[in-house]
């Protein structure tokens, strides 16, 4: 079974120049690289990149209980009355630095 996907949907394309780049040169297409990451992802049952503490399964305000959802809207209250908040800029430059350690 295979999967199509649009690239440009989930990926700039100024990174997607930048990275098709540097698999030209390396003489790995795309879709090679990507077939050899799923295959080393199912073969070792891992991601093949470290994966960063941060990184969390999204809330699902449907699993969690009355008294759950009151306590991570009060951590949201919490950080962004003592300015640990991010502009939607440093949200996206974050969002690209983890991209390109990828």
């Amino acid at each position: 079974m295979t999967t199509e996907i649009n690239l440009q949907k989930i990926i700039d394309s100024e990174t997607l120049k930048k990275a098709e780049e540097i698999l030209e040169r390396s003489g790995i297409t795309v879709e090679e690289l990507i077939a050899g990451i799923f295959a080393r992802t199912a073969r070792k049952q891992e991601l093949p990149f470290e994966q960063k503490k941060y990184i969390r399964k999204p809330l699902n305000a449907d699993e969690l209980t009355a008294e759950q959802f009151m306590a991570e809207i009060k951590k949201g209250l919490d950080d962004m009355e003592n300015g640990r908040v991010y502009t939607d800029e440093e949200a996206y430059d974050e969002i690209e630095r983890f991209i390109e350690s990828l």
